[in-house]
């Protein structure tokens, strides 16, 4: 930690510059926030899909095995609801919350500029 701070602090002014030289003219800031919300969204979409799967392949090897091997099947189907049920819901706590604020997420929005010396 206490080797971090002086780099830390050593590259603080260049943060701050950051947005300037990034967005310039053309806004490619908001373009990288859009690419990266997009790419978000569609891991979000890839995850949720994986756990269905997990879901599935559990339900598969209950319906194949018998004994202890039926019971870590049944483990893996309730892990697999379980995930799904935490992703799903905070899928749905992060739209509450953006209704709630009146975030859109489909909007652009103008990034504030940061006057250059």
């Amino acid at each position: 930690m206490i080797k971090i701070a002086p780099w830390a602090l050593s590259v603080a002014p260049f943060m701050a510059l950051a947005q300037g030289i990034l967005q310039g003219d053309s806004g490619e800031v908001g373009e990288i926030a859009g690419a990266v919300g997009e790419i978000l969204q569609w891991l979000v979409v890839i995850f949720i899909a994986l756990a269905v799967v997990y879901f599935l392949w559990g339900l598969l090897k209950f319906l194949r095995s018998s004994g202890d091997e039926r019971a870590k099947a049944r483990t893996d189907m309730f892990w697999g609801i379980i995930i799904i049920a935490v992703m799903v819901s905070v899928w749905g706590l992060v739209g509450f919350l953006q209704d709630l604020t009146g975030v859109d997420s489909s909007s652009n929005y103008q990034v504030p500029d940061i006057p250059l010396p």
